[in-house]
């Protein structure tokens, strides 16, 4: 987007660079072209002469004042006053303009001159609409990038991944984790808990960005999180029964938080609240109901397996 407005920036500055070397340009050959009407009465020209020279230059908009001298001491002008209508000079310039001169010679001596004064008004307007397309263009560009980088950001995953971190940052979940006890893998595995293995190192036996990608391009692959996830937790809401009776806080809280993460997998929002709303209540020590809490965890869990199967 840097480079778009770069680019823009540049192409404003240069039009304005070409239509202030136009103007220079048009100014001086509107001088030459008074000068060669007055050269055509022969010697140095006189007021009637310079006057009519003078009309036909104001019958162009674009000048705003025009003024002849001599050396005879001939002097005549005209200016526009603020309803753009000609006017006889008096020396004051109330508009933003640009200069063009020739000088009047006779026999190769020079005997006068002719300023030209062109006006910036129509360049400024050509200018503002210069301005305003590259602004177009420029909000165009950067709807279209925009709404590319979000695109790309949700079907390669990263803004999926950034969306689920800011809301367990926001809930507090990880503040959570740390106040609890760790439970081993060992003592679940024994009560037939599932237990989640860890993220395996890198290595080249595995490539888990190819699975991704592989997992992204090929929507059947989600039946295989579906078979893991029901042969994982199958058994799972007759242990929340056992460990809730046998006071297992800190094991319950693992299988809800094991529960938490892999019910996403599925979309089973309603599994992944319950899970959330269990683990709260067995942490909350002014929780009255905390078996409420489990029984609506073991029935979402219930349901997710119901549709699996």
């Amino acid at each position: 987007m840097l480079l778009t407005a770069g680019q823009g920036l540049w192409a404003i500055w240069q039009y304005r660079a070409d239509a202030e070397a136009r103007l220079l340009s048009e100014a001086g050959r509107t001088a030459a072209r008074v000068v060669g009407m007055l050269s055509l009465s022969g010697g140095v020209p006189d007021a009637a002469s310079a006057l009519v020279a003078a009309d036909v230059a104001m019958d162009d908009d674009r000048v705003y004042g025009i003024r002849i001298q001599t050396s005879q001491g001939v002097q005549c002008g005209m200016r526009r006053n603020y309803q753009w209508e000609p006017v006889p000079w008096d020396g004051e310039i109330m508009e933003d303009t640009v200069q063009g001169m020739s000088q009047i010679k006779e026999e190769g001596r020079p005997v006068g001159s002719v300023e030209i004064y062109m006006s910036r008004r129509l360049t400024n307007e050509e200018c503002a609409l210069t301005v305003r397309a590259e602004a177009v263009r420029f909000g165009l560009n950067s709807l279209f990038f925009s709404c590319l980088l979000i695109w790309l950001l949700r079907r390669y995953g990263d803004l999926t991944r950034l969306l689920h971190f800011l809301q367990t940052h926001w809930q507090g979940r990880q503040a959570e984790q740390e106040r609890e006890e760790p439970v081993s893998a060992g003592e679940l595995a024994r009560e037939g808990a599932p237990v989640v293995p860890p993220a395996p190192a890198s290595s080249t036996a595995i490539d888990l960005e190819k699975g991704r990608r592989y997992m992204n391009a090929h929507r059947e692959s989600v039946r295989i999180t579906a078979g893991l996830f029901r042969q994982s937790f199958r058994g799972a809401s007759a242990l929340m029964g056992r460990l809730f009776a046998r006071g297992a806080v800190a094991e319950l809280s693992h299988l809800g938080r094991l529960l938490e993460v892999a019910a996403p997998c599925l979309g089973a929002d309603k599994l992944t609240e319950a899970a959330g709303a269990m683990q709260r209540a067995l942490n909350d020590p002014q929780c009255e109901t905390p078996a409420l809490a489990v029984e609506a965890c073991a029935q979402a869990l219930d349901e997710v397996l119901a549709a699996l199967a």
